[in-house]
């Protein structure tokens, strides 16, 4: 993981920005996928829908009284005499069916026109059928009086099955219409959604790109200049500045480092001139020492010329060393009070 440590700080922020964009994008492609599968005649939509069709395709429907009518022929016929008892149990399955499925749709919302052929149509022609069904018809069956049983079923059955027939084809015909209609509303909503989700998409990524874009610049802008002081600093340069105004983590670096490099600068002024006072004073010194130095090689030295007055001139010449010696002391006194004054005056 050296790599990603050695990473610049440039880099780090495009590298979030673009695992952000990247996360967006990811996620309207999985959002936009299942749109698409879970919408009206999408994939698994028309699974749904083939299995009801073919179940609808090989199952009576319960409200159509069309194999009860097929089953009240079958049972007149003298053919089916054996069949009859197990006949007239299947009719009374194809009721209790007819029942279920009233009380199922009259609990159902449904607009006001299927509602109306359904309640005024539809179920009072089925209820009539199947009562006259399970009442005189099977009874006739059960006694054997297949004439009063097809008398039945001319006069009663047949009617009843004929009404149920009619109201059924009205039914499918209103319910057709709905169903195509539903179906184009269907087709504009699936469309509506992914649209938006793909201009919330771009946006969502445009102020992510947008706002990475500008907090890189404004991070990478402000690290560069003070790496631009540092770097002018390091060559000797102490009065260079960040000169920043921000308020935030970066200006509050940049000013300390503008403090640093002040105080570092005063601190170094301070030690030259330090030296140079140190500088003057240990060549004054130099000089006195040099002087001193001379006059006590005069005095001791043997005058060979003096003959008898030799003491003499020595002590001369020892008085004349004595005063040359306090004289320069002065002078070096002197030099000294100067030297204070214009440090002072410094």
């Amino acid at each position: 993981m050296d790599w990603l440590r050695n990473l610049s700080v440039r880099a780090r922020l495009y590298g979030i920005v673009g695992v952000a964009a990247l996360g967006v994008a990811v996620l309207t492609l999985l959002a936009f996928r299942t749109i698409d599968r879970v919408k009206v005649y999408g994939p698994l939509f028309q699974e749904i829908v083939e299995q009801k069709d073919l179940i609808a395709d090989f199952l009576p429907p319960p409200l159509y009284v069309v194999e009860s009518m097929l089953l009240a022929h079958r049972l007149v016929d003298p053919a089916e005499v054996a069949s009859r008892e197990h006949l007239l149990e299947h009719g009374a399955v194809l009721a209790d069916a007819f029942a279920q499925r009233k009380a199922y749709w009259l609990a159902q919302d449904l607009d006001p026109e299927a509602s109306a052929l359904l309640r005024n149509e539809l179920l009072p022609s089925g209820d009539r059928f199947f009562a006259t069904f399970t009442g005189s018809f099977s009874a006739a069956i059960k006694r054997n009086d297949v004439g009063a049983a097809e008398r039945i079923l001319a006069a009663e059955l047949l009617p009843a099955y004929l009404a149920n027939e009619a109201a059924v084809d009205r039914i499918n015909t209103r319910e057709t219409t709905v169903a195509a209609a539903l179906e184009a509303e269907a087709k504009v909503t699936d469309v509506a959604p992914k649209r938006s989700l793909l201009l919330l998409a771009a946006v969502v990524g445009l102020l992510v790109g947008t706002a990475g874009w500008w907090i890189a610049q404004q991070v990478v802008g402000r690290l560069r200049q003070t790496m631009q002081v540092l770097e002018t600093a390091a060559t000797g340069d102490l009065t260079v500045r960040t000169r920043s105004d921000a308020t935030d983590e970066f200006g509050a670096i940049a000013k300390a480092l503008d403090g640093f490099l002040e105080t570092l600068g005063t601190s170094i002024a301070a030690i030259a001139q330090n030296a140079t006072a140190l500088a003057g004073t240990a060549e004054e010194l130099s000089s006195v020492s040099q002087t001193l130095s001379a006059g006590a090689e005069q005095t001791s030295a043997p005058d060979q010329r003096a003959g008898p007055g030799g003491r003499a001139g020595d002590a001369e010449r020892a008085d004349g060393g004595h005063r040359v010696g306090g004289d320069e002391q002065l002078h070096h006194r002197d030099r000294q009070e100067r030297h204070r004054g214009g440090a002072r005056g410094q």
